[in-house]
Parts: C-alpha cells; sequence; structure tokens
C-alpha cells in the first residue's frame, strides 16, 4: 500500500489522500473484528467526507485496516470515506462475502440514478419541454420508454427517482408549475377572454379546504367544579384530516357540498365523487347556443390544477 495525504499516486485520488489502486491487496477480514472497530465511529468519528467514488480494492482495503485495528476515524481520514459508508460495507460483507448490497449487479456510485447522464437528460429534457406533465407522467413515460427501448438503462426510474433528479437540478414543483406558467401565457390569454364572455349566473365556482385534526380547536383545559370551561386550544387527541368542497353559484347559492376524510391530500377520485353529485345538480349546457340564452349554473370554474394528476 502506498498513501500519501493530499498527493496522487497511480490510480485514483479521493479526498485528502491519493490511493495507488494497483498496489492495494485483496485481504480476507474478519467481519466481526471489524465490526467492534466501527461501534465506536458511531459516536466519536467524524465522518463528514465528500461524496466519492471508491474501487472494490479500496473498499476491501478499508476493511483489512478495520481488521487490523486501525481506528475508524484515521481510516476515514486517510482513505477519504465516511463512517456510515465502512459500516455499509461491512455490513454487506458479513450478508454475502462481498463490498455490494447485490454481488449479481455489482452496483457501483456510477450506477447512481444523479451520475446517470441519460436518465438525467431524458427527465430534464421532459420537464423542460412538458412542464404541464406532473411527477407521475414522467415515470409513466420512463417506464414505457424502458419497455420499448429495453437497450437503455432506465431500471432506476421510480418516483422517488425522478423527485431525486429534478431537486438535484433545482427543479422543484413550484419552479416546474412556473415553468407551465410561463409557457401557456398566449392561452391564459384566450381563456381570459373566453371567460369574460360567459355571464356570472352561469358560473358554478367550485373550491376546496382542507382541515388538519391538530389544526381544530376545541374546549381543552381545567376550570372549577361546576364552572365551564371556556378555553379553546389544539385538541391533543388525533382527529382525522378532512376536506371539503363546495359549489357555489350567483343565483341557487351552494349547490352541493362534500366532506371527505383524506390521507395527506386530496385524490382524483374524490374529484370525481364530487363531480358526479354535482353534475345531478346543474343545469345543461348547450353547445352552440349563445351566452344569453344559456340556462343558469352550466358550467363549472375550478382553478386546482394539481387535482388533476
Amino acid at each position: 500500500m502506498n498513501v500519501r495525504r493530499g498527493n496522487r499516486v497511480g490510480g485514483v485520488t479521493y479526498a485528502g489522500c491519493g490511493v495507488d489502486e494497483k498496489q492495494v491487496p485483496c485481504i480476507h477480514v474478519d467481519a466481526g473484528q471489524g465490526r467492534d472497530v466501527l461501534k465506536h465511529c458511531e459516536q466519536s468519528c467524524d465522518c463528514n467526507a465528500e461524496s466519492v467514488m471508491f474501487s472494490k480494492d479500496t473498499q476491501q482495503h478499508v476493511l483489512g485496516l478495520l481488521e487490523e485495528c486501525f481506528p475508524a476515524s484515521d481510516v476515514a481520514e486517510i482513505i477519504g470515506c465516511s463512517g456510515r459508508s465502512m459500516r455499509r460495507w461491512l455490513r454487506h460483507f458479513e450478508e454475502n462475502g462481498t463490498v455490494w448490497r447485490d454481488p449479481r449487479l455489482r452496483n457501483m456510485h456510477g450506477d447512481a440514478a444523479i451520475r446517470n447522464p441519460h436518465l438525467t437528460r431524458a427527465i430534464l429534457t421532459l420537464v423542460e419541454s412538458k412542464p404541464a406533465a406532473f411527477l407521475h407522467n414522467h415515470v409513466d413515460l420512463l417506464v414505457a420508454l424502458r419497455l420499448d427501448y429495453p437497450e437503455s438503462d432506465h431500471r432506476y426510474v421510480s418516483a422517488a427517482t425522478v423527485y431525486r433528479v429534478l431537486r438535484f437540478h433545482q427543479y422543484s414543483r413550484k419552479k416546474i408549475e412556473q415553468l407551465y406558467a410561463e409557457s401557456s401565457i398566449a392561452a391564459q390569454r384566450a381563456f381570459a377572454v373566453l371567460f369574460n364572455e360567459i355571464p356570472l349566473r352561469c358560473v358554478v365556482s367550485v373550491d376546496e379546504t382542507h382541515t388538519a385534526g391538530s389544526d381544530m380547536y376545541h374546549r381543552y383545559g381545567r376550570s372549577l367544579r361546576n364552572v365551564a370551561c371556556v378555553l379553546r386550544d389544539r385538541d391533543t387527541r388525533p382527529t382525522a384530516r378532512t376536506s371539503t368542497m363546495m359549489a357555489v353559484t350567483l343565483t341557487h347559492g351552494v349547490l352541493w357540498s362534500q366532506t371527505v376524510i383524506v390521507g395527506s391530500a386530496q385524490t382524483a377520485d374524490d374529484w370525481r365523487l364530487f363531480f358526479q353529485c354535482l353534475h345531478s345538480q346543474m343545469n345543461t349546457y348547450f353547445p352552440g347556443l349563445p351566452w344569453e340564452m344559456q340556462p343558469d349554473a352550466c358550467v363549472v370554474l375550478y382553478d386546482n390544477a394539481g387535482i388533476h394528476d
């Protein structure tokens, strides 16, 4: 082994050191002994090293140093890896005798989704050309590409993968919606002109609001006997999260209201159920008929575009 801190020696240069891969031997590792050394690293080792690529020989060399009872903090400083990486390599070695999670795939750092140029290019091209598509649409399209073009590597495609790549390149959900708004200015102007022609009596305005259980105020507190408790505070008891949708018209007032218990947010199924019930209370729109002759409450105005995913 040839180690020089801060220098390049032979093969690969790491954060703060250089290691010659050709001189790194494949050492038999006693996993139990290495595990004892790493127990101290979890508390005492400040191993916040920069994410770099490590070869198989380097990973085995780390396990060899741990077997020889080198302090885990010194090994992390010399190699430039983190204590978490060392614990992961040791755990994989105990499970299957290799430093990989799956010996068949032999996953490397270059296989990560963020470092996959083809996958990254595909995701960024979609979000820039079709910002109206939401997260699951990106995933569905990439999975379809995987089926149509099996020679391309799309095995990492999932909702979490797409979100990770977008976040890594500073594409948040709000930024994607901003891109869509900027790319559809002409359509927005055309919609504004069309909506101004619709009489207000024909419009059914629909909106949704949700209430988290922890945000609801109840009578909660202590008081003297025979004295009513007037203190209102957040109830510590768990309360279901609810979503309320309401349709209001200028001439008929409230046409329909619906409250459902939801998980994290309202879904498209809740919208379909609401609209199915609202449809029976609305009048019918007649295509081609002038707006002056259209019946009241025949057009739905709903501005929550995110629900359509």
